[in-house]
């Protein structure tokens, strides 16, 4: 028997936690049904810092047990503790109550516990120190908040899962039905994995989080001066533009505004105005039915195969790929 236990805080996801039980109730029913074996593989309890929890989406989740009560499980899961779109301010405010498990945390995870942590989890993790420099992710939409809070971790939403043995890391969101039958993979068997993905209609294989990603440019910084060569470039990235030139418009030299903009920005001005173009390509590969040379035209690209291989290195999609997925319905006659 597989004991999991699945933390549930104030604010947390609510749809994350019962995905976990579904997904744990599915495993048990395939491997009993289809695999001729026993039906109480997994047995899952919901723990918390009091005995019912509110989800940010108003649902109370309980009844809940106090981790002093709570013997070391097999895997401890880790949902979105918090929304995505949270403030620093907010998220270190609810981090800071569980700094009493830290120390438990750590213990467990010493002594065997598999932890598996799925968004803002993550911060859990980060602040714990479970991850020991090793890589996480997060949802896409907290990553800048994840770096900010935590610049002494390796933050990367670009990936949807990482497995680094004693700790799983997964993306926001739905991410953590990915993870839970990774899980199930690793600690159990691929068919039965195979199986609770087939039962629960989840696509076994994850992607990458990066083709979810929308571009969100942060002019919450205060220099006015990048503020306004942001607004200019977000006005005129499909034409031609040199950055040298936009310095001497903007009477500052190259150097010094490659400085602070990346400062402000947090990315070069050639890396934004680079995100700018692939956000424009994603939204009419999402919109029209332009063919994809003259959408990467529009953009401001001249080089087609350059930029190809760029979108399929951003987003880990071919554009046609991307299309497929994201593009217009075919509508029924």
């Amino acid at each position: 028997m597989i004991n999991v236990s699945i933390v549930v805080s104030e604010r947390c996801q609510a749809s994350g936690v019962m995905a976990v039980l579904d997904l744990f109730v599915a495993a048990n029913y395939c491997h009993g049904h289809f695999m001729r074996k026993q039906y109480d593989l997994f047995t899952t309890q919901l723990v918390g810092l009091d005995t019912y929890q509110q989800a940010y989406n108003g649902c109370s989740i309980g009844p809940l047990q106090s981790l002093e009560n709570t013997p070391r499980p097999d895997v401890l899961v880790l949902p979105g503790i918090i929304e995505a779109i949270g403030s620093p301010t907010r998220i270190k405010s609810e981090l800071d109550k569980y700094q009493d498990w830290f120390e438990t945390l750590r213990k467990w995870q010493e002594e065997g516990t598999l932890i598996a942590a799925s968004c803002s989890g993550n911060l859990l993790v980060a602040a714990s120190n479970l991850a020991q420099g090793r890589t996480l992710t997060c949802h896409w939409a907290m990553e800048e908040v994840a770096v900010q809070m935590f610049p002494e971790e390796n933050f990367d939403a670009s990936d949807m899962l990482f497995d680094h043995g004693n700790m799983i890391s997964s993306g926001g969101s739905s991410a953590i039905n990915q993870m839970i039958l990774f899980t199930i993979e690793r600690l159990v068997s691929r068919e039965l994995s195979l199986l609770t993905a087939k039962m629960m209609l989840i696509d076994l294989e994850p992607a990458k989080q990066s083709s979810f990603a929308l571009f969100q440019p942060n002019k919450r910084h205060g220099d006015n001066t990048v503020i306004n060569l942001q607004n200019w470039l977000e006005e005129n990235y499909t034409t031609s533009v040199f950055i040298g030139e936009l310095a001497h418009q903007f009477n500052i030299s190259e150097r010094q505004l490659g400085r602070r903009f990346k400062k402000a920005t947090g990315e070069t001005p050639s890396n934004y105005l680079q995100r700018l173009r692939l956000e424009h390509v994603k939204r009419c590969l999402e919109n029209s039915k332009s063919p994809a040379n003259t959408i990467i035209w529009d953009a401001g690209y001249e080089d087609l195969s350059s930029f190809r291989r760029l979108f399929k290195r951003n987003t880990g999609m071919t554009m046609n790929e991307y299309r497929q997925r994201f593009g217009l319905r075919q509508q029924a006659v």
